[in-house]
């Protein structure tokens, strides 16, 4: 269901696309992505075939003209990268 609205956008934190996926709904598309752990750049590769990914934002010194720019949460505390302790756990 797109609403026919067009417009591009960077994914900064992506994961594995979540937001960028959900924003293609509202008419986005994805141009340039960040992500600095590999599976979840694999996944991108498949999701978004041909956008490049970068792999640490840290190293980017500017993103490519776009409408928005996206920004994951943060979830290592949350996943199995950060052993589920949870939000502020130890």
């Amino acid at each position: 269901m797109t609403t026919g609205v067009s417009f591009s956008l960077a994914g900064l934190f992506a994961g594995i696309g979540g937001l960028e996926r959900g924003l293609a709904e509202a008419g986005g598309e994805a141009t340039f992505l960040c992500e600095w752990w590999e599976p979840a750049r694999r996944v991108l590769g498949f999701r978004f075939s041909g956008i490049p990914v970068a792999e640490d934002v840290r190293e980017l010194r500017a993103l490519p003209k776009v409408d928005v720019v996206t920004a994951g949460f943060p979830c290592t505390d949350l996943s199995q990268a950060g052993r589920t302790k949870g939000i502020g756990g130890s």
